[in-house]
């Protein structure tokens, strides 16, 4: 779904963003949901979500909700970056981030 901008231009809302990039890595693993769709999530969000934006955004909001709408993607796709993260990273990123995330 394209919605206007203020500006009058149209843009992509961040449920197509995620839809598009889930099924790019459905093509890219050569499957089709639900195979692999837990992998699939995982790779759309890593190339959705930028490690410094993922940081900037939870630094000022706590909640998946709140900070996928500052990221422009899905919560779906925050929680799946969240999972791929391996506990080194997750261990750096939560210290980064300064608080807990709901």
């Amino acid at each position: 779904m394209l919605i206007e901008t203020p500006l009058g231009g149209l843009t992509e809302t961040a449920c197509d963003r995620s839809s598009k990039m889930h099924a790019r890595a459905h093509t890219y693993y050569r499957t089709d949901c639900p195979i692999r769709c837990g992998e699939a999530a995982a790779w759309a969000a890593r190339r959705l979500i930028a490690p410094r934006a993922f940081l900037n955004a939870a630094r000022h909001e706590r909640q998946i909700d709140a900070i996928a709408r500052a990221l422009n993607v899905a919560p779906a796709d925050v929680r799946a970056y969240l999972t791929a993260l391996d506990v080194d990273e997750w261990l750096i990123m939560q210290r980064l981030i300064g608080h807990e995330l709901i």
